[in-house]
């Protein structure tokens, strides 16, 4: 398994967390203020978008 994912330490599972983090803050900021604007995508679905984004450029690489 470690020859197809290569190698998993601590160090690549907190960029990891990391970049989901940062992700999810970035999308919650943005979901909070369309929100307080009343716009139709609040703050759950740019949220999840943010993050499904990410998690798919972080497998893609």
């Amino acid at each position: 398994m470690e020859a197809i994912l290569g190698p998993i330490d601590l160090n690549s599972i907190l960029t990891a967390a990391g970049k989901l983090f940062l992700a999810a803050l970035m999308g919650g900021l943005i979901g909070f203020e369309r929100e307080t604007h009343g716009q139709s995508a609040g703050f759950r679905t740019i949220l999840l978008i943010c993050l499904g984004s990410c998690l798919m450029m972080m497998i893609s690489l």
